[in-house]
């Protein structure tokens, strides 16, 4: 049984690799990727607020 869930995770985690387009720390660059996408918005602001 433990068998069968291990391999249900390591699906889980190439699907997830496939998603974010990484080899490699799937469930760390899933952190990381909501991280960035925050700066990248605050990032937009700012560059819209000092093109201005």
């Amino acid at each position: 049984m433990a068998e069968l869930t291990m391999k249900k995770r390591i699906i889980l985690y190439f699907e997830d690799m496939i998603k974010f387009g990484n080899l490699g720390g799937a469930f760390k660059k899933k952190k990381d990727f909501k991280a960035k996408e925050n700066v990248t918005k605050s990032q937009r602001k700012f560059k819209k607020l000092s093109n201005q």
